[in-house]
């Protein structure tokens, strides 16, 4: 087995193989890319940075002395060439981390305990735009939505991998119906209008009340 961290820019990109074939490429913690894999192969995927799709391949190569190196572009220019890979494995996580916890009781909707343990993530110093994404989903089960766009755009600013789950993760349907999700969504999810998310909160106060 090998594996591999590389610090690019704000990125923590990591290589693991297994002795199945399997390669993994992890970008802050989150799965990009699954392959199998002898010789090597490319692992294309995308980032979100300040608001624009940035296109990454990570390339694995095998020489003639089975030496393993690791090639990555970005947007088609070469940022790291012939990086060695040395035997090795992942690095075994905490016995159950405040993120993972933070899931597990959002998944029986425990909503303030969750919000809890997410926030004790935040406080560790670790940044994950995971932990932002789900407290998004939380705030948006809670009908909380500034919180809940204020959320979303702290996870994507933090490279969220994939942010097709913005889209289609069912926690977040009542963030998707609200007025500001389309200009939300159109400026790649870095632009919050503040006017629109007010009138929606002021009217359906009043329908409330009424």
């Amino acid at each position: 087995m090998y594996y591999k961290k590389i610090e690019l820019e704000r990125k923590k990109i990591e290589f693991f193989n297994n002795w199945l074939g399997e390669e993994f490429i992890y970008v802050n913690g989150q799965l990009v890319s699954k392959k199998f894999s002898i010789m090597g192969i490319d692992h294309p995927f995308e980032l979100m940075e300040n608001g624009i799709t940035a296109n990454y391949i990570v390339t694995t190569k095998v020489d003639m002395n089975w030496q393993v190196s690791i090639d990555i572009k970005r947007n088609g220019k070469l940022v790291r060439q012939n990086v060695p890979v040395g035997f090795g494995s992942m690095p075994k996580k905490p016995k159950k981390s405040a993120k993972e916890k933070g899931i597990q009781l959002l998944d029986d909707y425990d909503l303030e305990k969750a919000l809890e343990q997410f926030h004790l993530a935040i406080d560790s110093g670790t940044i994950d735009s995971e932990v932002y994404f789900y407290m998004a989903c939380i705030y948006s089960i809670m009908e909380r939505e500034e919180k809940g766009f204020i959320a979303l755009q702290k996870a994507v600013g933090y490279q969220l991998a994939n942010q097709n789950r913005i889209l289609e993760e069912d926690h977040l349907a009542y963030l998707r119906m609200h007025p500001a999700f389309d200009e939300f969504r159109k400026s790649g999810f870095t632009k919050i209008n503040q006017e629109v998310l007010e009138n929606a909160v002021v009217e359906r106060l009043i329908e409330e009340v009424l």
